[in-house]
């Protein structure tokens, strides 16, 4: 039996003005905290992705998962803080 995806073209073309708006807002964004501050924040959604399946959809998280997670903000964070206190060593 065939399915029909009609409904699934014209649900994302709905959402179509939701995605540019973030876009928008994204750039907007990297544009006030610069492109360093930039990548340090867009390191955290994957993170508040995984909390917002788990609040919102139920979605099952493990602890190895909660693990790499940290890990990860743990490096970005340390790497984020070497740099500040190197610009500032610089006097920038």
């Amino acid at each position: 039996m065939a399915r029909d995806h009609r409904g699934l073209a014209l649900d994302c073309r709905a959402l179509d003005p939701l995605h540019r708006g973030g876009n928008r807002a994204v750039l907007c964004g990297a544009r006030a905290v610069g492109p360093t501050g930039a990548s340090v924040i867009s390191t955290f959604e994957p993170a508040v992705t995984v909390a917002l399946a788990a609040l919102l959809l139920g979605e099952a998280v493990t602890p190895s998962q909660i693990a790499g997670g940290a890990l990860i903000l743990a490096a970005v964070l340390m790497t984020a803080r070497s740099d500040a206190r190197r610009e500032h060593a610089a006097g920038r």
